[in-house]
């Protein structure tokens, strides 16, 4: 019996410590859910102390130190969870991203390995990451990385830079009172606070004074950003806690403010941002250098992961509606802290392959759009989070925040300056930007030894004085390569990238003005790829001729645009190989041309797009948006959002890109289609008349028949010409001459014009000798009149010259 009672009370007891361990862990786990990591982090304390195995409460205090920064607790916390069968598998990759922040990358890898086989994008990415940071981590340091003195054992980020050098920061620190306040009377209320300061004679960071009047009056504000001027800034709203990390998981709720700023720096009377959304956070702010443009970061729906970075610009008192950067810079991750200077975009990411947390990248704009990005390397880089990069090139510095474990506090702030000795050379396959490993850089010619690049396709070394020669890169089963070095052309630009063609992978074609059949130079083509979004682009030559690096065996959308053509696009497949026919010559029309098939019963299309076949004819477009020309454009986030309607394109005139959807072959289905826009937002649609521009003519080169030009040795119809010239320069034929730029030639020779049919011949004249002419010729064809030759006057006839 009494056996009997002694079981009956250990089972009472037993069952009330479980019940008031799950009690403590659903306490515990609300704490967890509301970002109070400290907090929880004592109740899951009391859950192990009563049930030590308790997966659940392993894992989230794991992860709650993780928040913290604290990655050795929580490493050990992570260790004993997944030894559970029952462990979640967000725990394995928890596991991987503390031992990667631990710089243990090997360990980190095999767990991201194991996350793979259920969850391969994510698990593979951050393994291929461990393996990049273990290859990089030891390289020589590009930039020389100092902590600042002004730094506290608070929070210190966020920096923003005045015209005068000037700096304003954010911190959790409360050692610094406004002026006239006692301690008596100090209520904390805020977990940071902004802060101004400037160098001392060192170049350190002086001890700051607060930037707002009243400490406590504005509560949680930074980062912020000035434009370069002083005269307008953008503040975050944070809801930031002093000793956990600034990161998306740990809760973050952020929004944007524009306001007008005072000589101080100060502010009053700030906007809110239109496009600050309920649910989801919009901060981290950045003014491109006129200011016209603001850079931001925000989770908001219409992203390619967590955070993605936005650009939106000015117009008038308001700004334009957000456009996503895309996905050479944004990704699966999280993209915050964006920073312009000049053409360069500074941004931190989590997902690009870095050595820890957030890594700091580098992005270069080309004709518009981002190109590849950079990692910034060692030294501005570490196993933990940093992020927050700003830099003055023209003074060689900049500063940026890191919770290393070398700082102060929980983020520091860290003083960077570039190595003005330092050379980073990157080898890619032209085709889809992969790194080749062991590619051959010969630096012979500078007197200098062969080398090979790593594993990410990169070889770096410190610069000899007075470089100047040439450097081959070649690898077997490419093209070679060459580029020139020299020390002056290198002051700016540290980083060379390097694209080699592999054999198989170039296809070649040609660009001509449909109106006059001359050669286009500086058309942009630009090639997507419909499986991996990799963008490859050239450029025509003088003759029209380009080179495309493509890889077989896969589908591509094909643009080409140039200012003043309507745009043209359509999808290839490559083939098995360099297929010679696969582009051929490609015909462009001049914006503003209205071309109709005479009858009103012409062949119809649906949508710009090649064909060999298809005549220009007439239909409807709808028109969504009219952007400044001269600005950035991606109609990615256009194209996310009318997916279905119809095809996007963009149409410049009037220093316009004004963005279409279309064409429609009847007005009855582009106004359907604007029902359709309209209902995805854009109210303002509207329809407009629009041709296509899909039709290729068998041009090639300059060798075009008379037939098919319209030209004639004949004068028969027209004035006759009666300027007095022994020679003259045919310059092209032309269906409507207000196309023809006559200041281009008017100082090589006096212009004159005769009508052939529906064709407007234009002519040069005023040679008296053969020289005078050719001299002429040389002249006009570097002015783009590729076709151009020499004529002469015979029998009231113009014979071409040999």
């Amino acid at each position: 019996m009494k056996l009997f009672q002694t079981i009956l009370i250990v089972t009472i007891l037993l069952s009330g410590m479980s019940a008031n361990a799950q009690s403590t862990l659903k306490k515990a786990n609300k704490q967890y859910d509301l970002y109070a990591f400290n907090l929880a982090i004592k109740s899951y304390r009391m859950v192990l102390d009563k049930q030590p195995g308790n997966v659940e409460a392993l894992g989230k205090i794991a992860d709650c130190y993780r928040h913290l920064n604290q990655m050795n607790v929580a490493a050990k916390y992570y260790a004993q969870a997944i030894k559970s069968a029952d462990a979640d598998d967000l725990f394995v990759f928890q596991y991987g991203l503390v031992l990667k922040a631990l710089g243990q990358y090997d360990a980190a890898r095999r767990l991201f390995l194991q996350y793979a086989q259920k969850f391969p994008v994510r698990g593979n990415q951050y393994a291929e990451s461990c393996v990049f940071a273990k290859a990089r981590i030891n390289a020589p340091f590009s930039y020389v990385v100092k902590n600042e003195f002004a730094n506290s054992a608070a929070a210190d980020f966020g920096v923003a830079l005045l015209p005068d050098e000037r700096v304003v920061y954010a911190s959790g620190r409360t050692d610094i009172l406004p002026p006239g306040s006692g301690k008596a009377s100090f209520t904390r209320t805020a977990n940071n606070q902004l802060f101004i300061t400037e160098k001392d004679k060192n170049g350190f960071l002086k001890r700051p004074e607060l930037l707002r009047i009243a400490f406590g009056h504005k509560s949680n504000e930074g980062p912020i950003a000035y434009s370069l001027d002083g005269k307008w800034v953008a503040i975050t709203k944070n809801n930031f806690v002093d000793g956990t990390r600034q990161i998306p998981s740990s809760g973050l709720e952020l929004s944007l403010y524009v306001a007008e700023a005072d000589e101080t720096g100060n502010w009053n009377n700030p906007t809110a941002f239109p496009y600050n959304g309920s649910g989801y956070s919009t901060g981290f702010p950045a003014f491109s250098p006129d200011g016209k443009a603001l850079y931001f970061a925000s989770d908001g729906p219409d992203g390619f992961g967590g955070f993605d970075i936005y650009v939106s610009y000015r117009l008038g008192n308001t700004w334009s509606a957000p456009e996503n950067l895309g996905q050479i810079v944004n990704s699966q991750g999280n993209e915050i802290t964006p920073y312009l200077d000049g053409s360069t975009l500074y941004f931190a990411s989590d997902w690009h392959q870095g050595f820890g947390g957030f890594d700091i990248f580098r992005a270069e704009q080309t004709n518009g759009s981002w190109g590849s990005i950079y990692h910034l390397g060692t030294g501005v880089n570490s196993s933990r989070d940093d992020y927050g990069f700003v830099f003055n090139h023209s003074r060689n510095m900049g500063y940026f925040v890191s919770n290393r474990l070398s700082g102060k506090g929980a983020e520091d702030i860290y003083r960077a300056t570039k190595d003005a000795n330092f050379l980073v050379i990157k080898v890619m396959n032209a085709s889809d930007s992969q790194p080749i490993e062991a590619a051959v850089i010969d630096f012979s010619a500078c007197r200098e030894g062969v080398f090979k690049t790593d594993a990410s396709g990169i070889y770096s070394f410190r610069l000899m004085e007075d470089l100047d020669c040439n450097a081959v890169v070649r690898k077997e089963g490419y093209s070679s390569n060459s580029f020139s070095l020299s020390t002056t052309s290198l002051l700016k630009n540290r980083n060379i990238e390097i694209l080699l063609t592999k054999d198989g992978e170039s296809y070649q074609g040609k660009v001509v003005n449909r109106n006059n059949g001359g050669s286009l130079e500086g058309v942009l083509i630009s090639a997507t790829n419909s499986a991996t979004n990799k963008k490859v682009e050239a450029r025509s030559n003088r003759e029209g001729d380009y080179s495309l690096p493509l890889q077989p065996q896969a589908s591509y959308v094909v643009r080409f645009s140039k200012p003043g053509f309507l745009d043209l696009n359509w999808t290839v497949l490559t083939g098995g190989k360099n297929d010679p026919k696969l582009f051929e010559t490609v015909t462009l029309l001049p914006s503003g041309t209205y071309v109709g098939d005479g009858s009103g019963n012409g062949k119809k299309a649906e949508t710009i797009g090649f064909s060999k076949d298809r005549p220009l004819t007439e239909g409807y477009a709808v028109q969504v948006a009219a952007l400044a020309a001269g600005k950035a454009l991606d109609l990615s986030s256009f194209e996310r959002k009318l997916e279905g309607i119809g095809n996007v394109y963009s149409h410049q005139e009037g220093g316009k890109n004004k963005i279409r959807v279309g064409i429609f072959p009847t007005k009855e289905k582009a106004s359907k289609a604007k029902r359709q826009v309209r209902a995805k937002g854009y109210k303002q649609a509207f329809l407009v008349p629009q041709i296509t521009a899909g039709l290729t003519d068998k041009i090639i080169g300059n060798q075009q028949s008379e037939a098919k030009t319209g030209t004639s040795s004949s004068t028969t119809e027209g004035p006759t010409l009666t300027k007095a010239s022994n020679y003259r320069i045919r310059l092209a034929a032309y269906q409507n001459p207000r196309f023809f730029e006559e200041s281009k030639v008017s100082d090589i020779g006096e212009v004159e014009s005769y009508r052939k049919g529906k064709w407007t011949i234009m002519l040069l004249s005023g040679f008296d000798t053969k020289g005078e002419a050719d001299r002429a010729l040389r002249k006009v064809k570097a002015k783009g009149f590729n076709s151009a030759y020499i004529v002469q006057e015979e029998n009231g006839e113009l014979k071409k010259v040999n």
